[in-house]
């Protein structure tokens, strides 16, 4: 009687772990109302991941996700920076959303985020954006800026950028948790496999 309760309880918390991780996974909303990633267009590549650059230079930022991560540890092709401005759909267009983002880039990644993780006068930084303006499942485009000192301004700047090229810039890996998830589902499911293998052991044991 025992074991059978045991198992219950072990589903029961299966399941109530269950429940943040799916709806993290798929975009629905987390319980208590807590933002949850949204997964959108333009997926992560994890083909792509196997070669990311774990170090900087150079510096990668996602422009229009729809949540910001941001901090020195970040910037790297494996973990880009991220700014949130998922309103910006036609990433080469002149649209406020896209010009907002373009803002952000030079002055939270540029003037802060760059210098802030060490960064000098010469090093690239890539700029990717999941366009929607030909494919609604979305397609990567990226550019390259140059961080520069202003010495007449006192701040750090990344001015004139290259123009849109399609695809990602190379080295560019996972930049969302999507495989942390799907990872932690399957981490949960060995762990109760393994939990109910080792009460029935234990029940064959006692009879």
């Amino acid at each position: 009687m025992r074991s059978t309760l045991r198992i219950v309880a072990a589903v029961v918390v299966l399941v109530v772990l269950l429940v943040p991780l799916t709806a993290f996974a798929s975009g629905k909303p987390c319980p208590g109302g807590k933002p949850c990633y949204t997964p959108g267009p333009c997926p992560d590549d994890p083909v792509a991941s196997k070669n990311c650059a774990p170090d900087a230079p150079p510096y990668y930022v996602v422009v229009n996700r729809t949540f910001d991560r941001l901090g020195p540890k970040y910037g790297t092709g494996c973990v880009p920076w991220i700014l949130q401005n998922p309103d910006c759909k036609d990433c080469t267009s002149s649209e406020p959303a896209c010009q907002a983002a373009a803002i952000d880039v030079e002055q939270i990644i540029c003037g802060y985020e760059m210098p802030n993780a060490g960064a000098q006068a010469g090093d690239v930084l890539y700029e990717m954006c999941c366009d929607c303006a030909n494919n609604y499942k979305g397609d990567w485009v990226y550019r390259e800026r140059v961080l520069q000192y202003n010495q007449a301004t006192g701040a750090w700047e990344c001015p004139d950028p290259s123009d849109w090229m399609p695809g990602l810039p190379p080295r560019t890996g996972i930049d969302l948790p999507t495989p942390i998830v799907v990872g932690g589902l399957a981490l949960l499911g060995v762990v109760m496999v393994g939990a109910g293998f080792a009460v029935r052991r234990r029940t064959v044991r006692l009879v």
